[in-house]
């Protein structure tokens, strides 16, 4: 096994793992044939354990890829910009693979395995660091869209007072986003709520 772990696909942002599946085909293979006690040749057992040796971070690799390149599709629109600085972290550790790993050169490669696990870790956590920001912001926005709901039940003429307390409510929930991140970050998702509310 050599070359690069991951890199960006530089036509179209999608996260590639190079580790090979006819590898993993082959350690299926020499499994299911040593089992049934067949010999295996010395050349195919050596290549089959460098791989099995491997084959847990191609694992978590590939789920982090996978993750990644599905991320547009559970990030909310008007959250992007939100969730920028923690995408671009992500990137920064995919694409400068050593400063990840603590190791020195421009990349971390299939051959170096106290290398492969610093790096598969620090993906893992800027991974997981995306993901929980993303989650957080969608539970908030899942809640202002309850409240949004319970606001158009109140009869504004009738409790004017309720209406008011839980518009406070809905500016508090939604200042608890927004006081940490930078105005032109948050201001798509303000003006989508804009636009439900009035």
């Amino acid at each position: 096994m050599t070359g690069r772990l991951m890199e960006l696909d530089a036509k179209d942002g999608s996260l590639q793992v190079h580790y090979s599946e006819r590898l993993v085909l082959l350690l299926r293979e020499v499994r299911l044939l040593t089992e049934l006690g067949f010999p295996i040749p010395t050349k195919i057992k050596k290549v089959s354990e460098t791989g099995a040796k491997f084959y847990r971070y191609g694992v978590m690799l590939q789920q982090v890829a996978n993750f990644y390149n599905s991320m547009t599709y559970q990030i909310i629109d008007s959250q992007k910009p939100m969730l920028l600085d923690a995408a671009l972290m992500f990137e920064e550790v995919v694409k400068q693979p050593s400063k990840a790993s603590g190791g020195a050169g421009n990349s971390v490669t299939w051959s170096n395995e106290a290398e492969i696990e610093r790096f598969t870790k620090r993906v893992q956590e800027a991974a997981d660091q995306l993901m929980l920001e993303n989650r957080r912001l969608r539970k908030v926005h899942q809640s202002l869209s309850e409240q949004t709901s319970q606001l158009m039940s109140v009869d504004l003429l009738r409790t004017r007072g309720a209406w008011k307390e839980k518009m406070d409510h809905f500016r508090r929930t939604m200042e608890s986003v927004c006081v940490s991140r930078e105005p032109q970050a948050v201001r798509p998702w303000k003006v989508h709520w804009d636009y439900q509310l009035y």
